[in-house]
């Protein structure tokens, strides 16, 4: 029988890692100054302001978002939970940054420890489940956590609860069916806040019948039998969400999705980049095991569950953004897959006894520290920028504001490409905080623009998959080409983006900049932005 000393020994082993992790988020919040940052209106994050403005009912936050699936007006996405969140956050919030901020500091922590039971779960050592969840949270995918607008920070705690409950095996069947429900609930809670986790359902249902085959020492198909009601329903669920997609047409946002370039291996060159560490340590591990087996041969049953999960979740992400590539928050939940991959050879090879494989295993320990510590690095070089870059937004809209009222108009330069986003963005801030749809898009770039130039065509090339004219009729088709010299003369504001690339050019397009002139307009750059605004005297 365990003494109390020892039981007490365990636990303090077991919550240590989860309080060095929460450390670590702690220090990165904090140093950063992310707390004191506002929203970054520019990116996703402005549609907080849309529905802080306009949702208001419970109708509009609970309901709406789910029947509007059924409408036959045209959809560009399918996240309806997201909608909820973003609508009922935006009121319980407000606009208020700090409670956003704490908020994805309290999700990130509990995400984070989710992450790393799961692995103790999938008999991972403490250090091994605590190498897992900070290859899955800290990088550049921890940008979510600093930007509100995004569903991946959600999603991704539904994922890590879903895989929670997906390990557990309990002897009662009513603690068991407790457990299986919650499993389903989350999965099909993230399918339903990020497209992207609706390729993760097999993924999940595989996991399902794999663990319970794990834990109760059956066979692959008998647990397939035990668990068939859990897997019918996700995988019914994933036929039903893509079904409903492919017949509303539901077009996406264009980075993502399978057309012609989807399976060019150019592009899937670029995504493996994002796995060379994964790559590096499954060779050894490769090596070490067809040395150790060859005698015996090869046996496809021996392949681990944990490389055919992880194939699972990469491949689907992988062909999804194959076009666009996967960086930042795009690349949860791949992360999950990528830990996988680089923590199951760890394992194997601890469990030899063979001094030489110990050796091997600290040095790979020691470069996966030094990953991680970068990751860390990254994650507040990206929370401190994200401070500097939403100061200099919330100046420019103020800046706006003192310079416009409701009867001016203004003019934004932007190329349709690398500042799709952007432009989407600011005509919902004009509409919704600055009150003026007096706004009228000028386009440049080497095609689909108002104003034809070549500076930026080797920025565009990634970005040929969106649609100009999606932009145009955002702006109500209100472009700079409806406007005439003596329209010109009485813009008040003028906005042009990329300024320190393009404005050699403007004085090549039709209409001649008069704002050039200091005597008629005062001008004001914002580095991190790029941007370079002119407000008439």
């Amino acid at each position: 029988m365990p003494t109390n000393i020892q039981k007490n020994t365990k636990i303090y082993k077991f919550l240590f890692p989860l309080l060095l992790l929460t450390l670590t988020w702690t220090y990165i919040f904090i140093s950063s100054g992310i707390f004191k940052a506002g929203f970054n209106y520019f990116l996703d994050d402005h549609q907080i302001i849309l529905s802080h403005s306009n949702y208001i009912s419970f109708d509009d936050i609970i309901v709406r978002p789910f029947t509007s699936l059924f409408t036959s007006d045209q959809k560009s996405r399918f996240r309806p939970l997201y909608d909820v969140f973003i609508r009922l956050f935006s009121q319980i919030y407000g606009l208020n940054p700090f409670l956003w901020y704490l908020s994805s500091f309290l999700v990130a922590i509990t995400t984070t420890g989710i992450f790393y039971v799961f692995a103790k779960l999938q008999n991972f050592s403490y250090l091994e489940s605590t190498i897992f969840a900070a290859l899955i949270v800290f990088g550049q995918q921890a940008s979510t956590y600093a930007r509100f607008g995004t569903p991946e920070t959600t999603s991704t705690f539904f994922l890590a609860l879903a895989f929670l409950f997906g390990s557990f095996k309990f002897k009662k069947n009513i603690i068991q069916l407790l457990s299986d429900s919650l499993f389903l609930l989350f999965a099909l809670l993230a399918s339903l806040n990020k497209e992207a986790c609706i390729l993760m359902l097999p993924a999940l249902a595989f996991f399902k019948v794999w663990a319970f085959s794990r834990k109760s020492n059956i066979s692959l198909k008998d647990s397939l039998s035990r668990n068939k009601n859990a897997t019918l329903l996700i995988l019914s669920a994933f036929i039903l969400f893509i079904t409903y997609i492919k017949l509303a047409n539901i077009t996406g946002p264009g980075y993502a999705g399978i057309d012609r370039g989807t399976f060019s291996i150019h592009n899937f060159r670029n995504l493996l980049r994002n796995f060379k560490l994964a790559i590096f340590i499954n060779i050894i591990y490769a090596i070490i095991y067809f040395k150790n087996n060859r005698l015996n041969g090869f046996h496809i049953s021996r392949i681990s569950g944990f490389y055919i999960l992880s194939c699972l979740i990469i491949i689907p992400q992988l062909i999804l953004y194959s076009k666009s590539g996967i960086n930042m928050h795009y690349f949860l939940p791949v992360a999950i897959g990528n830990s996988l991959l680089i923590i199951y050879p760890i394992k194997k090879i601890r469990e030899k006894s063979n001094l030489h494989f110990q050796i091997l295993m600290f040095a790979l320990i020691l470069t996966i520290f030094l990953v991680i510590s970068q990751n860390i690095i990254i994650t507040k070089k990206y929370f401190q920028d994200v401070l500097s870059g939403t100061n200099n937004i919330q100046e420019m809209v103020t800046d706006i504001s003192k310079c416009i009222n409701q009867n001016s108009s203004l003019v934004i330069f932007g190329n349709p490409y690398t500042n799709y986003e952007l432009l989407f963005a600011f005509k919902t801030v004009m509409d919704e905080v600055i009150k003026n749809n007096n706004v009228f898009l000028a386009t440049y770039g080497s095609q689909k623009s108002n104003f034809i130039t070549n500076t930026m065509k080797k920025d565009e090339n990634g970005w040929q998959f969106l649609d100009p004219g999606d932009i145009e009729k955002r702006y109500n088709y209100q472009t700079i080409k409806s406007l005439n010299q003596k329209d010109l003369d009485k813009v008040k504001v003028i906005i042009v983006a990329n300024a320190s690339i393009i404005e050699k050019d403007l004085v090549k397009f039709k209409f001649k900049p008069s704002w050039f002139e200091s005597d008629i307009f005062t001008r004001k750059y914002y580095p991190h932005l790029n941007l370079d605004i002119y407000c008439r005297k």
